[in-house]
């Protein structure tokens, strides 16, 4: 019996759908928004530690031998949201895209994380199943903590880290992003309220926000999440991450500290790349698609020429 109670609390601080109809429900909206992006060269359901997760890979339309970038995406919203970008990338790299374990998506998790710090164990798992020579870690928002946890942990097959508007990173969020965002995270609220939510966050201003949108209201609403709650990082913290780095940041409505956070960013990582991106919001990625990827290949591009020249080489900030 007790065994059975410790399966239960176990089972209930993993995330999950709140019912087979959810899952459903996501799995249909998730299906319509992924039609969007090209047909994946291969898919993985990748056993770890922590759970199962699920993977895709876009080979170069090129045939590059670059080495290969990983796409975490933010909270509830999956490989899809990355439907304007990997057109864009795969044009140049082999781009791996991830859903993250423990929020909605098609990974599934077994385990209980019990800091982020576990977050570096699974995705280092997947990396060795797919880029076991290393690769160029990409985060979106609440990606970002992950991104930058895995960073910390697996520097030596980190080739570069790039955070887009990383939530809970680099600096805490604006007071009235953080009362949005709270307002769309809860799944009791009207559906007009959480889209006019969606709407401030993301930076649109359409109540529909098209098939993304309702995956993303769809993950919010229909699964628990059981994600430790990342902090942002200390100035020593940020001076430890030793591979190039770049961070984007959103001009209007970021969730990232916007231009405030660039400053103390170029502080603390003199040799990074930080980019304050006009007009855009936390939506970032998907609102600059072509100029973020041609801004990207080069970063990784000089990231690659910099692993193979003397460490005292660097980057000037943008």
């Amino acid at each position: 019996m007790a065994l059975n109670i410790r399966r239960k609390r176990s089972h209930s601080r993993v995330g999950r759908f709140r019912s087979i109809t959810a899952r459903r429900a996501y799995a249909e909206a998730y299906d319509d928004a992924f039609s969007v992006l090209p047909a994946p060269s291969s898919t993985h359901n990748i056993p770890t530690t922590f759970g199962t997760v699920r993977a895709y890979s876009w080979a170069a339309l090129n045939g590059s031998a670059h080495s290969p970038v990983i796409l975490l995406p933010g909270r509830a919203a999956a490989t899809p949201m990355w439907c304007e970008n990997v057109p864009e990338l795969i044009k140049n790299r082999r781009v791996i895209a991830i859903d993250m374990l423990g929020d909605a998506g098609m990974s599934r998790q077994r385990i209980p994380f019990r800091s982020t710090r576990d977050h570096a164990t699974w995705l280092q798992e997947v990396q060795a199943h797919l880029a076991p020579g290393g690769a160029h870690i990409v985060g979106h928002s609440f990606g970002g903590s992950t991104a930058s946890a895995f960073a910390h942990t697996h520097s030596e097959i980190v080739k570069s880290l790039t955070l887009l508007e990383p939530v809970l990173t680099v600096a805490f969020p604006p007071l009235r992003m953080m009362l949005w965002t709270t307002l769309f995270s809860l799944p009791v609220l009207p559906q007009t309220w959480r889209a006019t939510a969606l709407a401030r966050v993301g930076g649109s201003d359409d109540e529909d926000a098209g098939a993304l949108g309702r995956l993303v209201s769809l993950g919010v609403k229909e699964f628990r999440a059981a994600l430790p709650v990342p902090r942002p990082l200390s100035a020593d913290q940020l001076a430890r991450l030793t591979m190039p780095v770049s961070v984007g940041l959103a001009e209007r409505h970021s969730l990232a500290g916007g231009p405030r956070t660039a400053q103390r960013v170029r502080t603390a990582l003199p040799n990074s790349e930080v980019t304050v991106w006009s007009a855009t919001t936390h939506s970032l990625p998907m609102q600059v698609p072509v100029q973020l990827a041609q801004a990207l290949d080069d970063f990784w591009t000089h990231a690659e020429e910099h692993d193979r020249r003397p460490a005292d080489n660097s980057r000037p900030n943008r």
